[in-house]
This record gives structure tokens, sequence and C-alpha cells, in this order.
């Protein structure tokens, strides 16, 4: 049941510090239904109800809180914070009233009390007593508890330099005085100060290990810091993302709209040749025999600019009696290189000796061609 309590009040910490204050209010008053006993449950409840304007039920907290320690000081702190004029209470003694009538002799012998009860006896001119004063160092005069107190009260109007004075004050008076350290980071962490409020939250732990507010403070600045260097991170992208954008928006422009056509130097296109050899796997007589199945090998040279996306292309498409077709798988030609590739051709048995041409065009990815070459193929039937 602690752990859920003590979830309840860290998720509650970082709302409140965060000024999310309804949903701290959520979580506070789940934490005193958990555990009534819990002060600090009381105390952070009346202070998220401060921040959002609720100050009835901020006071109405803040008295429950003192149901369990009359003597809290934050909570004390915090009422006077509410209103300053308010002071706090005193518990005086009213004196007994004198007897009216003197008693006779016989009657203070038989109401005399024994010497065990004896009260002794008052002199006439009591000795001055001496006055307590408030807790004081001696050092420089610091009245350390009215001034924590109004370090608190400067704190709880967001006052934060009038606060972080009055509290450096106390630590310079007392600098082992844990609360003072504690509302010390938490004033640094309300302004901003982040690195300075965590040096304070580990001052007070360090001081008193036990003390639970300043461990919830410490997890308070923690996520405030991860959301900072966030938003910085954020920042940070957003400063360098928008100059890249806006250039690569510039030059994907300028090349749509041939801006730099004039200034990018030309690239070189290629210069192909092409040079054709017939195959043949049998007669070898530099006829294509009925029947028989040859391959005309193609070497694309290229002396200009490299040619990407090539394809070779066979006219006529077509030729009776024979059999053939180009590959329809791109050409890369590298500056200043060459490929080759083999065409077959199939003569049908039925064919007669003839002579025919093909013609072998390079085209580039445009449809233009680069390069032609006219083969003429010589047809022997048996």
């Amino acid at each position: 049941m602690n752990e859920i309590r003590d979830g309840h009040y860290t998720l509650g910490i970082a709302y409140l510090n965060a000024e999310r204050y309804a949903e701290a209010i959520t979580h506070f008053q789940q934490v005193v239904e958990l555990d009534a006993t819990f002060i600090e449950g009381y105390h952070a409840l009346a202070l998220a109800h401060f921040g959002a304007h609720r100050l009835k039920e901020a006071k109405a907290a803040a008295l429950e809180a003192l149901k369990i320690d009359t003597t809290h000081a934050p909570t004390l702190s915090f009422l006077q914070a509410l209103d300053p004029r308010a002071s706090t209470p005193q518990v005086s003694v009213v004196p007994s009233e004198p007897p009216d009538v003197v008693a006779t002799q016989s009657e203070k012998e038989e109401t005399a009390p024994s010497a065990a009860t004896a009260v002794p006896t008052i002199p006439d001119d009591p000795p001055e007593q001496e006055t307590v004063s408030p807790k004081v160092n001696a050092a420089n005069d610091t009245d350390i508890d009215k001034t924590l107190e109004r370090g608190v009260t400067f704190l709880a109007n967001k006052q934060y330099l009038q606060a972080e004075e009055a509290l450096k004050k106390v630590i310079k008076a007392s600098p082992n005085h844990a609360i003072a350290h504690y509302h010390l980071a938490q004033s640094y962490m309300e302004s901003g100060a982040l690195t300075d409020a965590s040096v304070e939250a580990d001052t007070a732990l360090r001081l008193n290990p036990s003390y639970e507010p300043a461990q919830q403070l410490k997890e308070g600045i923690r996520y405030l810091a991860n959301r900072e260097r966030q938003r910085r991170l954020q920042k940070k992208l957003i400063r360098y993302c928008v100059p890249v954008a806006v250039v690569v928006l510039v030059v994907f422009l300028g090349f749509r709209y041939g801006v730099f056509k004039g200034i990018l130097p030309a690239s070189t296109p290629p210069q192909l040749s092409i040079d054709t050899t017939l195959e043949e796997p049998q007669e070898k007589n530099g006829f294509i025999d009925v029947g028989e199945t040859v391959r005309l090998k193609l070497t694309i040279t290229n002396r200009g600019g490299a040619g990407k996306n090539l394809k070779v292309r066979l006219v006529p498409k077509s030729i009776e009696g024979l059999r053939y077709a180009a590959s329809d798988r791109p050409l890369n030609i590298a500056k200043a290189g060459f490929v080759t590739m083999r065409i077959s051709i199939t003569a049908d048995k039925e064919v007669r000796t003839k002579r025919v041409s093909l013609k072998i065009d390079v085209l580039d990815a445009s449809q233009n061609v680069l390069a032609t070459k006219v083969e003429h193929l010589s047809i022997q039937s048996k």
C-alpha cells in the first residue's frame, strides 16, 4: 500500500512542479485516502489547491495536516502565507480567583497540607524570570525561525528572488539547516535554475537522508531537467533542419526549372560504336544454314560519358524464315568502357537461300539513337 501511495505522491509532485494542478490534486487526494497520517500528502494537496486558486480547499488541507502534527513547519508557514496578517494563536493561562474570606487559624490547621504535599512559599518579590528568545544565531544576530518563515512566505507568493535572499540568510547562519536547503531548492526550481536546485536538494538529502519531501523534490527536478533537455533538442533540430530543408527545396526548384543549366558544367554524352561478329557452332562458313542457330555477338564501345539504362533495338522486329529477339535488359556502359551481348538467330528448315539486312540501334532512356549498325545476313538452304 505504501508503494502505491508513494507512486501517487511522486506523480503528484511532478504535476505540481509542471503547474498541472488538476492532475496533482487528483494524485494527492489518492495519497491521503490511502494513508490519512501522511502529513506530506496533505501539505502537497494544500499547495496544489493554492496553485489552482482554490484557497478554501488549500486551507482545509493544511488544517488536516496540522491535525497530524501541530508543529509541522512547512504547513504553518503555508498558512501564514495564505493570510500574512494572521498570527499564530497563543495559549494563555488564566490565574485562579483569590479567596474572598480569610480562613481562621483552626481552618488553616484543618486544611493545611502535609509536609509531603506542601506547596513551597513564593516570595513577595520573586526574581525576574529570564525571557525565552527565539532561535538566534549569535554570530550575525539572525532570527533563523522568523527568517525561514519569511522565505517560505515569499516562496508561496512566487517572490522567488526575495525567497532566495531570506533562505540564504538562514543557511549562512545555520549551514546544516536541511529544511532551508530544501526550500531554497524549491525556489531555484520554480525560477528555472534546475542545476542549482539539484545541488540544494542533494545538500538537504545529505543532511537528512530520510527527508521525504527533498526526495520527491529531487524526482521533480529530474523530470523537469529531462523535459528541458528534450525541448532544447527539439529547438536544435528545428534550427538545423529548417535551413537544410530550404536548401533542398531551392536546389530541387533550380534543377526543375533549369536555373543551374548555365552554372553547372554540362555532362558529356556517351559516344558509342557497334561491332558485330557471327558465331557459328557448326559449319562456320559465314552463312546461316537452314535449321541452324547462330549467335550475333555485339560489342558496344563507349568513348564518351557514362551511359545508363541503354537498350538495344532490332529493325525489323521479324524476318520471314528467321527467329530472333533482343534482350530487354537495360545496359550500363561506363565512361570509356564497353559491353558485349549476344543475339540468338535461328533459320527455319523450309527457308530459301537469301540475303537479308538487320539494323541494330542503341537507344538511351529517352529513346534517342546513340549508335546504329546494319548487319547483312546470308541464309543458305540445302
